[in-house]
């Protein structure tokens, strides 16, 4: 996976990187859903995979990802992923999971922790970042990008972007002591129009999860074939399959639909 390079510089924070970040953060606020399909790779320590999607967000609220795999592109599983909880069908064995929706089952059902938040924003290719520009601690520069580190609950994010483009590269999740949690890094940028407006929007996100302990980190890398955006998806939870074994997820410890 290609990341995105991080700046080195220390900058001050004048007004120029004040307004760069107030939009960038708040950028795009008129696209509200996309319904795609696109190839999505899985790498872990111990295993990797490829499978194929047909994603669809509403921004802010909930998630819906139908799992494809194989040559003949057979549904293994349909994913949905709200607020406050997560479900899994596993259609091969007709298990429905559901629990949660914390970084321990997303990690779960999709190799890769992240809050909720956050992978919704990066499936749409657009995270909503809410802290203000009040809570910047840091600004870094160099090679055409700015980086921002704030305060963010008991902890921070890094926030990386394009100077020239004005379009988020790469967000940071840290803990207090600054290791980093998680991070997502969007790249192969595409011009579209939305209700008249032209944005540019990534095709491709990586979300990566670096290692508990020892070596090795795990990937998730969603790469769009194509996508309509503000699509009306309405609502997306799907019921219990009939005849299917409902399963806690918050007591499995496997991924379910592997």
């Amino acid at each position: 996976m290609s990341r995105t390079p991080l700046p080195a510089d220390q900058a001050a924070l004048v007004a120029e990187y004040r307004d760069l970040y107030g939009e960038v953060t708040g950028s795009a606020p008129f696209i509200r859903s996309v319904d795609g399909y696109a190839d999505v790779w899985l790498s872990t320590p111990k295993e990797r995979h490829k499978v194929f999607c047909n994603i669809r967000v509403n921004r802010g609220l909930e998630s819906r990802m139908i799992v494809s795999a194989g040559i003949l592109g057979i549904p293994v599983a349909d994913l949905f992923i709200g607020r406050d909880s997560v479900a899994v069908h596993d259609m091969l064995r007709n298990r429905y999971f559901i629990g949660a929706s914390n970084d321990r089952n997303l990690e779960k059902i999709l190799g890769v922790g992240a809050a909720s938040g956050i992978l919704g924003g990066s499936l749409l290719g657009l995270v909503d970042i809410m802290e203000p520009p009040e809570n910047i601690v840091s600004v870094k520069k160099g090679e055409g990008l700015v980086s921002f580190r704030v305060r963010s609950g008991s902890g921070s994010k890094v926030v990386v972007v394009d100077v020239a483009t004005r379009t988020l590269r790469a967000l940071m999740i840290e803990d207090s002591f600054e290791r980093v949690q998680s991070e997502v890094h969007f790249r192969d940028f595409e011009s579209c129009s939305v209700e008249g407006r032209a944005v540019l929007v990534p095709r491709t996100v990586s979300i990566v999860l670096p290692g508990k302990s020892g070596p090795g980190e795990s990937q998730l890398v969603i790469s769009y074939d194509e996508r309509v955006f503000n699509a009306r998806n309405g609502g997306m939870k799907m019921p219990i399959p009939e005849g299917a074994r409902v399963v806690s997820l918050d007591e499995t410890a496997s991924l379910p639909w592997m």
